[in-house]
C-alpha cells in the first residue's frame, strides 16, 4: 500500500519545544509530548492522541491507524528538516493498525509520504525581492502568517478565504515541496 499524505497546517511548530533533547538522536521516550511540540492534530489523531485531543465536536479519538511510538521519528524529522530550511515532506513505512471504527482491518504494511505545511526558508529565499519583502511584513503584509495561513478572518472582513496571491504563493510551495523530493515520490510511484 502507497499513501500520500498532505498535512495542512493551522499552526507551527513550537520552536520552544526542547527538540534537540529528541532529535536527532531519535529514541523512544514516554517523555516526548507531540501536543505541547506542535504537531497537527490531524498527524497526531493517526497515532493514537486523538482523545487528548477531542471535544464535543470532534472524533478524533476513533482515528488511531499507526503505533503511537511512531510519532517521534516522524516529529523529529518534521522539525529537522524545518530546521535545515526544507520542506517537510516525511517518508515512513509502517503497519496499519486495526480500526473497528473505520473498519479497517489492519496488518498491512503502506509506505507514506507526508507533505507537512511549515515554513521553507529555503523557498523563501528563491522568492522575488518584493515577495520577500512582502513576508517580512508581518501581521502588516498582504501574506500576513505565510505559509500557516488563518483558517478564520486572514482576510478581514472575509471571514473565510484567501486573496489570489495567497493562494498562489502555497500553491508555489506545494509545487516546491514536492519537486525538492521528486525522487521520493518516483520511488513510491514505482
Amino acid at each position: 500500500e502507497k499513501v500520500v499524505w498532505v498535512a495542512n497546517s493551522y499552526k507551527g511548530l513550537n520552536e520552544s519545544y526542547p527538540w534537540k533533547t529528541f532529535c536527532p538522536e531519535v529514541t523512544s521516550s514516554e517523555e516526548f509530548d507531540p501536543i505541547t511540540a506542535g504537531i497537527l492534530d490531524q498527524v497526531l489523531d493517526k497515532f493514537g492522541y486523538g482523545a487528548s485531543l477531542s471535544d464535543g465536536g470532534n472524533y478524533l479519538q476513533n482515528n488511531k491507524v499507526f503505533n503511537k511510538s511512531e510519532i517521534l521519528p516522524v516529529s523529529c524529522k518534521i522539525w529537522e528538516l524545518v530546521q535545515e530550511g526544507k520542506p517537510a515532506v516525511v517518508e515512513f513505512s509502517t503497519t496499519v493498525l486495526e480500526n473497528t471504527w473505520w473498519g479497517i482491518q489492519g496488518g498491512n504494511d503502506v509506505d507514506v509520504i507526508l507533505i507537512y505545511l511549515e515554513n521553507s526558508t529555503d523557498f523563501n529565499s528563491d522568492l522575488p525581492d518584493d515577495t520577500q519583502a512582502e513576508i517580512a511584513k508581518g501581521s502588516d503584509g498582504s501574506l500576513a502568517s505565510f505559509p500557516i495561513y488563518k483558517t478564520m478572518f486572514q482576510n478581514p472582513p472575509e471571514a473565510v478565504g484567501y486573496t489570489t496571491p495567497q493562494t498562489n504563493l502555497l500553491a508555489a510551495l506545494g509545487e516546491y515541496a514536492v519537486l525538492q523530493n521528486q525522487e521520493l515520490f518516483e520511488g513510491l510511484m514505482a
